[in-house]
């Protein structure tokens, strides 16, 4: 029999609920139900399987029904019935079951399925770890999801893992985390660093694979790229690109209000007599470029135009991102700077900002 069906075994003796056994063990209901379901196994000298245990034979011993149990457990008078019922769910050994099992068709497991194994296995919310790392919530999703990856060496890496250290420790998860991380249980349970750099370098020990793999894809296509004086602008609809100018918006909200800003801003300045040097900075997700095929080419169009007119640009990008990211952007950059009216500067910024920003400044015309 697995552990769940042992433990269901048994509320069907006790006839018991989740929250009853919650407010007798000290363990989150939620958390029984994930035992019951067989989601999650509790290790065997976890802090959460003693008070499981523990709050089965308080119930065992308020509703008198030791011989039940026994005719299940099959244990003497010379135990505890709490030492009985943590014998009978591990007369065979069970183990926390890795929801991302090795596949050798598959090279090392990338950042997000590891935090996302680990979060599992602690119980660990988005929110929860959010609020103890400070960041938002939205933030720990794009880790899970592989949208975003942490910097190695970083300040938020370093919290996430220390944070995760501390709940392996105070939760009783040596053995579940020693299995899953494939150390000794030993490292774990010293008191000195060794597990913090190995969990550490565990997270992050296929980022340069994922790196690499990047790059290889940009090496493909930066052959490809070309600037052409006689850009033309049969793919994009001229008529609506001049309705932009009798917008009368103040306000734009959404990705797509977003967009239109930003359109309404070049087709602003392309249509200028003036040239003008434009004043640039982004520290947002590159997807409000990439992410629709039609605004792309309608963006590359107006930039194009923008810098043939004679106006200038100067940006300043942000290198604090994925490399992925990064290769994306210099991807659809490298033929305006071959133009020469491009001036690039660079900076920095923490990627546990809760809020992004987008400055498109024409001195004198348009922002």
């Amino acid at each position: 029999m697995e552990f769940c069906d042992k433990l269901n075994q048994i509320f069907h003796i006790l006839s018991t609920t989740n929250a009853t056994l919650s407010k007798m063990s000290d363990v989150h209901p939620s958390l029984i139900s994930r035992f019951r379901s067989g989601e999650r196994i509790p290790g065997k000298d976890s802090a959460q399987f003693i008070k499981l245990c523990k709050g089965i034979s308080l119930i065992i011993e308020e509703k008198q029904l030791h011989e039940q149990i026994k005719k299940i457990c099959n244990f003497s008078d010379s135990i505890s019935v709490t030492d009985a019922i943590r014998q009978y769910f591990y007369d065979s050994e069970a183990t926390w079951v890795d929801p991302y099992p090795y596949n050798p068709y598959k090279k090392n497991k990338s950042f997000s399925e590891k935090l996302d194994s680990i979060m599992n296995m602690l119980d660990l919310s988005n929110i929860k770890l959010a609020k103890h790392l400070n960041v938002d919530s939205s933030l720990i999703s794009r880790y899970r999801s592989g949208q975003r990856t942490p910097q190695k060496g970083s300040e938020i890496l370093n919290n996430l893992c220390t944070y995760i250290t501390h709940k392996v420790v105070s939760g009783g998860f040596e053995d579940q985390t020693a299995n899953l991380i494939g150390i000794s249980v030993d490292i774990i349970k010293k008191a000195d660093c060794d597990f913090l750099d190995h969990l550490s370098r565990w997270l992050m020990d296929n980022t340069d694979d994922q790196s690499s793999v990047a790059m290889d894809n940009f090496l493909e296509t930066i052959g490809t790229i070309t600037f052409k004086k006689g850009f033309k602008m049969q793919d994009v609809n001229i008529q609506e690109l001049m309705d932009t100018l009798q917008d009368s918006h103040s306000i734009y909200t959404g990705m797509e209000g977003f967009r239109r800003a930003i359109v309404r801003f070049l087709v602003t300045v392309s249509m200028s007599m003036r040239p003008n040097t434009l004043k640039l900075y982004s520290d947002q997700k590159m997807n409000w470029l990439t992410g629709d095929p039609d605004f792309m080419r309608k963006w590359m169009t107006l930039m194009a135009t923008v810098l043939l007119n004679k106006n200038s640009i100067q940006i300043i990008h942000n290198i604090n991102r994925d490399l992925n990211e990064m290769l994306i952007g210099i991807e659809k950059w490298m033929p305006l700077y071959m133009t020469g009216a491009v001036e690039a500067f660079y900076c920095t910024k923490s990627e546990e900002s809760n809020f992004a920003h987008t400055l498109f400044i024409a001195p004198g015309l348009s922002s």
